[in-house]
Parts: structure tokens; C-alpha cells; sequence
């Protein structure tokens, strides 16, 4: 008898946090409106290009960024990223063929500059590159 009261009583409680929960989550997260991404698109990439990448003017406190490169290059690109012009905080090499990169962590600024700079001269393809700020 007590082992099914202990039972009943878990089982009650199981439910109320998985409810509490529920709830919370779609209160929270789904009664929030999204965050659209914006996109830039690059068409020619001969020559180093530095893209200023911003939060939409109504976003304050910025706490994370999810940034997307996608597209096809014929040779070998350094792209670097950072909170200004100058100090970078990640370098990728990208190869020839297929790309599809993405970050997504914390950032704590509205804007973020996205530098290209191809090992050659005689580089061909496109790139796209997705981003979308988080911030209140």
C-alpha cells in the first residue's frame, strides 16, 4: 500500500514538472516572435572584401550570433571574423569546392566584420553568407 502511494505521488509530481515545463516552453519560446537571419551575397571574390555584418537597429543587448557561409570556390579562401576591422577573433580556411561553415555562440556586439581574402587572384565561385544577431 505505501509503495503505491509512493508510486502515485511520482507519478503526480513527474506530471506537474513535465507541465510546468510545457508551459514554459511554449510561453518563452514559442510566444516569442523570430529573430529573421539576413543574408549578404558575394558574387566576386577576387580581391580581399571585408562585409560589416549589424544587428537590426530595435536589438539591444546582443548575446549571441549565428553566422552562415555557403557556396562553391574554385581555390583556397581565408575568412576571418571579429568585432571590429582589426582585432579578429576566428580565422577559417576554407577549401576549393563546396562550403558550408556556421558559428553560432556568444557575441556580445551589434556589429561584426567578415573579412575574404582568397589565396589567388584566379579564384571563381560564390559565396552567401546567412547571419542573424540574439539580443533583447
Amino acid at each position: 500500500m505505501k509503495k503505491s502511494i509512493i508510486i502515485i505521488i511520482s507519478l503526480i509530481a513527474g506530471t506537474g514538472i513535465l507541465a510546468f515545463f510545457g508551459f514554459a516552453y511554449l510561453f518563452f519560446f514559442l510566444g516569442m516572435e523570430p529573430i529573421p537571419s539576413r543574408t549578404h551575397q558575394l558574387d566576386d571574390l577576387h580581391g580581399t572584401q571585408t562585409v560589416e555584418i549589424q544587428a537590426r537597429d530595435d536589438q539591444k543587448h546582443i548575446h549571441g550570433l549565428l553566422l552562415e557561409v555557403h557556396g562553391n570556390i574554385s581555390d583556397s579562401l581565408t575568412f576571418t571574423f571579429g568585432v571590429n576591422d582589426s582585432t579578429i577573433y576566428r580565422t577559417v580556411q576554407l577549401t576549393p569546392g563546396g562550403v558550408d561553415f556556421k558559428y553560432n555562440a556568444d557575441w556580445y556586439s551589434t556589429l561584426c566584420f567578415v573579412t575574404f581574402e582568397p589565396t589567388t587572384d584566379s579564384i571563381d565561385g560564390e559565396l552567401q553568407v546567412e547571419y542573424k544577431f540574439f539580443g533583447d
